[in-house]
């Protein structure tokens, strides 16, 4: 039987337009959908660049130097994770409640002082040490001054952070992008030059990173001032402290379950299989840049504003859950099926054409790494973040061991298909936990609907591959076009998603009639 709202709910079908609990969550989606397009273009003018720039980088630096940026990138990101100590999310809760400005103020200083704090510290130890710590990392000591300028972009990142959650709280999606935008143009124009130009390679791109992100936190600086009022409490970034932790634990084992493999194939491999990794892993990261990081930033926003309706909220995780995944499978079918003609494009140096090898596994990676989101913020509600440490940890352990153990004997496609294992076995024990401590029911039948039909497409297009180019490209693209009407034949939409695409379509159209 045909599962339908208003058969769900027990209600005859002339009533189910007047029936608020009938409709999905389309006001609520709505707006995280608009938050989240908003804080998508700064996230991706941040994160492009590098994708952006591939062609340049391909021309000018080596497979071997590509795989050593791959390592440092892991550096930057457990730096800004471990020494920001989880402090924007607790940011995010503190404020929120504080009902005195004061209140907020003294939050934000004592927020920023400690992160200032703990980010000096780090650079100078880099400073006094990084020619010993370039040779634990990579053997040698020569890029020692490479660590200097990563520690550098660390602490302006850290301490832009606070500023740019403080946007977020207060829904200022345009500053927040515009903000970012500017960081993306500096780094654009310094990456050009640096690498382009003046072949300053690695640490032409390195260099581009520190001075824009340096200008992010001097845009960002005086908005953040103005905000802050000289009282530092102790007991309270304490507390603060106490909440966010588990949130460094979170960051530290998502990034080595995403990125650290990087490190072990450096170790256990070749630094041209780790820059051929790094490439395929940049390319289907737009995945990550484009859908899962703006829809992360987005969810708390709103959702936590219908948290104290558990009705609804469950109501709205259901529905956003399979959405997500429509669109995260959607897209991921256009990264997959175009990425060795794409890659074959934007890779000036034929050494990096083989990357395309590990991008189908590392886009289904990202599919489910977008899933585990809903997952835990369900488990953010009852409180249960160490829920949520745990699993990633888990998770990262079974990453790890696996890449050990299977590294040696296929390189970087073990880690490839490593990383999909690894986002299920995580996304599989964050929807147990969600079922106990705080359950909402997942569509089933529909998700599996949206990812028969992804396979089905994603194998067929393989049969395209051998046909000359405009008939390859035209085949697939057809492919792609028919992915909704599949899932229409399929029943895949129920009637109140219909009418609302149908009044959607409605309100486009008569705009457009008035110029005809």
């Amino acid at each position: 039987m045909r599962y339908t709202p208003e058969k769900r709910l027990n209600l005859p079908a002339n009533k189910i337009k007047n029936n608020p609990e009938a409709k999905p969550m389309f006001n609520e989606i709505k707006k995280t959908l608009s938050h989240s397009t908003i804080f998508a273009l700064g996230k991706m003018s941040a994160k492009l660049v590098g994708f952006i720039l591939l062609p340049i980088y391909t021309k000018n630096i080596s497979v071997q130097d590509y795989g050593i940026l791959g390592v440092l990138e892991i550096i930057d990101l457990l730096g800004g994770h471990i020494l920001s100590v989880g402090i924007p999310q607790a940011i995010l809760r503190w404020y929120n409640l504080a009902k005195e400005e004061i209140e907020k103020k003294k939050i934000l200083f004592s927020s920023f002082g400690f992160i200032l704090s703990v980010n000096v510290i780090f650079v100078a130890l880099i400073l006094l040490f990084h020619e010993k710590a370039s040779s634990w990392l990579f053997s040698q000591s020569q890029f020692g001054s490479l660590l200097i300028i990563v520690s550098f972009s660390i602490i302006f990142t850290n301490l832009a952070r606070i500023a740019q959650t403080l946007l977020r709280i207060e829904e200022k999606s345009v500053l927040y992008s515009i903000s970012v935008l500017g960081q993306f143009t500096v780094s654009l124009i310094l990456n050009i030059v640096f690498v382009a130009f003046w072949k300053w390679g690695i640490k032409g791109v390195l260099l581009a990173n520190m001075i824009s992100t340096g200008c992010l936190f001097l845009i960002l600086l005086p908005y953040l001032i103005k905000k802050m009022a000289p009282k530092f409490d102790s007991l309270l970034l304490k507390e603060m402290l106490a909440f966010s932790y588990p949130f460094i634990l979170t960051a530290i084992a998502v990034t080595i379950l995403n990125m650290g493999d990087r490190y072990l194939l450096s170790k256990l491999s070749t630094l041209t299989e780790v820059g051929l990794y790094s490439l395929g892993y940049k390319y289907s990261n737009v995945l990550k840049i484009f859908v899962v990081d703006p829809f992360a930033l987005g969810l708390p926003i709103i959702a936590w504003q219908i948290a104290h309706d558990e009705k609804k909220i469950r109501n709205y995780l259901s529905k956003i859950s399979t959405y997500l995944s429509f669109v995260l499978l959607w897209i991921g079918l256009f990264i997959t099926i175009y990425s060795k003609g794409i890659l074959h494009l934007i890779a000036l140096n034929k050494d990096y054409w083989d990357a395309y090898r590990v991008v189908p596994f590392l886009t289904l990676g990202v599919v489910f790494f977008g899933i585990q989101q809903v997952f835990y913020f369900s488990l953010q509600v009852p409180k249960k973040t160490k829920n949520i440490s745990l699993i990633i940890s888990l998770a990262t352990l079974l990453n790890i061991i696996s890449n050990l153990i299977f590294i040696p004997y296929w390189g970087m496609m073990a880690s490839a298909v490593i990383t999909v294992l690894s986002n299920v076995f995580a996304a599989a024990l964050a929807y147990s936990q969600m079922r106990k401590h705080f359950r909402f029911d997942l569509e089933i039948v529909r998700l599996v609907k949206l990812f028969a039909t992804a396979s089905l497409l994603y194998s067929l297009s393989l049969w395209f591959d051998v046909y000359p180019t405009f008939w390859r490209i035209s085949s697939k693209a057809l492919l792609l076009l028919s992915y909704p009407f599949i899932l229409y034949f399929l029943k895949f939409y129920d009637q109140v998603e219909i009418d609302k695409f149908i009044q959607t379509v409605k309100k486009i159209s008569n705009p457009l009639k008035r110029f005809r």
